[in-house]
C-alpha cells in the first residue's frame, strides 16, 4: 500500500504495475514484455530471477548483494551496481534507455551463460556424476 501510494505521489501510476505474487507462467508472460531486467535487492540469496531474465535474453541491472554476482556475467549481460546506490543504478538503467543497440548482444551473452551455467538437465546429470563418484569412492565425501 505504501508503495502503490508513493507511485499515485510521484504520479508514475501509469508506468508502474503492482502484480502481487505470480505463477511461473505468469512470470514469463511479464519477462517477455520487459526489455530491461532491474534486480535492486538490498538482501538476495542468490538472484535465480536473473539467470530467468538472461535465459529470455534480456539486459539485466542488479545490485552487488550477497550471491548475486554469481548470477551474471557483469558489464557483458548486464551491470552490477552497489547495493543502495540509487545513483549508480539510474545511470546504468540510463545507459541502457540510451543505448539500446547494445540491448541484442548483451542479451546474447546473458542467454548464454544461462544456457551453460544453470541448464537443469546439465546440472542433474552433473549431481548425479558426483554422487556416482562418491558411491564408487572415487571422491571422498567433503573433498
Amino acid at each position: 500500500d505504501e508503495l502503490k501510494a508513493l507511485a499515485r505521489e510521484l504520479s508514475l501510476e501509469e508506468k508502474i504495475i503492482f502484480t502481487g505474487s505470480a505463477s511461473g507462467k505468469e512470470v514469463i508472460e511479464h519477462l517477455q514484455q520487459a526489455d530491461i531486467f532491474l534486480l535492486p535487492s538490498v538482501a538476495e540469496a542468490f538472484g535465480l530471477v536473473l539467470i530467468e531474465a538472461q535465459a529470455m535474453g534480456m539486459p539485466v541491472v542488479a545490485t552487488s548483494v550477497d550471491g548475486v554476482a554469481e548470477a551474471l556475467r557483469p558489464d557483458e549481460s548486464g551491470f552490477l551496481v552497489p547495493g543502495k546506490d540509487v545513483d549508480i543504478m539510474a545511470e546504468k538503467l540510463q545507459y541502457l534507455i540510451d543505448h539500446p543497440e547494445c540491448w541484442p548482444e548483451m542479451g546474447r551473452c546473458g542467454r548464454e551463460f544461462a544456457e551453460k551455467n544453470f541448464d537443469i538437465k546439465s546440472l542433474n546429470q552433473r549431481l548425479l556424476r558426483i554422487f556416482g563418484d562418491l558411491l564408487e569412492g572415487r571422491v571422498e565425501p567433503g573433498a
